[in-house]
């Protein structure tokens, strides 16, 4: 630990890639925070910047050329779920860090990709919908009520479609139902979007429901009076979102200290606080308290390392009809 503090020291400053936080905070105000944190944990001083130009897949797409291509990758410490990030532990190019050995409030449940990441926060998906607009008693109470002719042109889902292998695992729904499932989702002529803006889309009721978006996006936009609301259907889709560091990331040692500070009770407060995400694996987050007594999607790695990219495609020319 000693050795892994004086390198840090020396690196002075990490790019940290992550969402756009949207809690009280400004990103500034954020970046301070974890970085105060990382100075009271461990006595370095570490100047942290978020990047949020890219999507996750975008992200990653990226690190894995710029590692392949004999490049520095642009990020320090990477902030992904687990099937955004899935190529990146396929083709060997995470930096391995001993976590448990250095960190000993890291639990072996906590620990993912074969032990080279750490899973730091988990949220939520499920469907949501325009409170003004959809009366309570026409409220999807299961999964497959999205495919009532009712909603014929009038839902939005991502582009993006890896939440899906999730659902496809052989325990939770397998492979021939979800392929049904999204089949029958194309046509009913969803609208396509980004998170934010198939979210915006619902608010401003111009569609009134959304197949999947994030919970903790629901609940940053009813904080601000939006009229949105997640369906209370199940399973629930769980995305494990991880933190590592990319191999030939130039500061590795100084974005191991900041990845292992999120797992501490501070940490979590501000991812709680800055993104509405904690870890349902740590005792008493709001994470924790939403997942209690429901039935969980969460991914299986090695499926997801085996099947999960190829799903993904598939899935994705289904919805975007190529």
């Amino acid at each position: 630990m000693a050795d892994l503090i004086k390198k840090a020291a020396g690196e002075n400053e990490i790019i940290f890639q992550i969402s756009e936080p949207r809690g009280k905070y400004s990103t500034a105000q954020v970046e301070q925070q974890l970085s105060d944190l990382v100075q009271k944990r461990f006595g370095v001083e570490v100047n942290i910047k978020f990047n949020f130009a890219l999507s996750f897949p975008a992200a990653a797409a990226r690190t894995l050329t710029e590692i392949k291509t004999g490049s520095y990758p642009s990020y320090d410490l990477m902030y992904q779920t687990t099937g955004t990030a899935i190529g990146l532990y396929r083709e060997n190019t995470i930096h391995p860090v001993r976590w448990r050995e250095l960190f000993n409030w890291i639990s072996e449940k906590e620990l993912s990709y074969g032990g080279q990441a750490i899973v730091v926060s988990t949220t939520f998906l499920l469907p949501v919908y325009n409170t003004n607009v959809v009366k309570p008693g026409d409220v999807p109470k299961s999964w497959d009520e999205l495919l009532d002719a009712k909603w014929k042109g009038k839902l939005a889902t991502p582009i993006y479609q890896d939440m899906w292998p999730n659902m496809a695992q052989s325990e939770i729904w397998g492979e021939p139902r979800t392929r049904e499932f999204l089949k029958k989702i194309s046509l009913q002529n969803p609208v396509l979007g980004r998170f934010p803006e198939i979210e915006a889309k619902v608010i401003s009721g111009e569609v009134p429901v959304a197949v999947v978006t994030n919970t903790w996006s629901v609940d940053h936009y009813r904080a601000k009076g939006a009229p949105i609301a997640y369906a209370a259907v199940e399973p629930v889709i769980v995305f494990v979102r991880l933190a590592f560091v990319p191999k030939n990331a130039r500061r590795p040692s100084a974005a191991t200290l900041v990845a292992s500070t999120l797992l501490t009770p501070q940490g979590q407060t501000i991812l709680a606080d800055g993104w509405a995400a904690s870890s349902l694996f740590q005792p008493n987050t709001p994470a924790a308290k939403f997942a209690a007594g429901k039935k969980l999607a969460l991914p299986n790695v090695e499926f997801e390392k085996e099947k999960g990219l190829a799903l993904q495609k598939e899935y994705e020319r289904i919805i975007l009809k190529r």
